[in-house]
């Protein structure tokens, strides 16, 4: 990040830091996806549409979100993911926290050397 700050386009095709920018945004997708499918009253489209909105919504053109808004309708159910994920809903629910637990100071490090930078989330 250093060094694309120093070359005047942080952003630039194929930098680091867009790179790291779109690593994070997914893995706050993830994040956010999985948080919302704790909840037992969840559904596929709303942890869908939460985990949309908190991480990629807002470098999205409109056509883009309306058609993903559309798309989210058709996830799969809570109990439909959660039976791709693990052999039970126990070991789903481990899996998932075990991710979000080490996630978060991922995304936090990112997000605070993004802040150092002044550079635009």
């Amino acid at each position: 990040v250093d060094e694309d700050v120093a070359s005047g386009d942080p952003f630039k095709d194929n930098s680091n830091t867009r790179n790291i920018n779109r690593m994070t945004r997914t893995l706050t997708l993830f994040e956010v996806l999985l948080s919302t499918l704790e909840d037992p009253n969840s559904t596929g489209q709303m942890a869908m549409s939460n985990a949309y909105e908190a991480s990629l919504a807002s470098i999205h053109p409109w056509i883009l979100k309306k058609s993903l808004m559309a798309a989210f309708k058709i996830a799969p159910t809570r109990e439909a993911f959660f039976q791709q994920l693990a052999p039970s809903d126990e070991v789903a629910l481990a899996c998932m926290r075990r991710f979000i637990t080490a996630n978060r100071p991922i995304v936090q490090s990112v997000t605070d050397t993004f802040e150092k930078f002044n550079l635009k989330w």
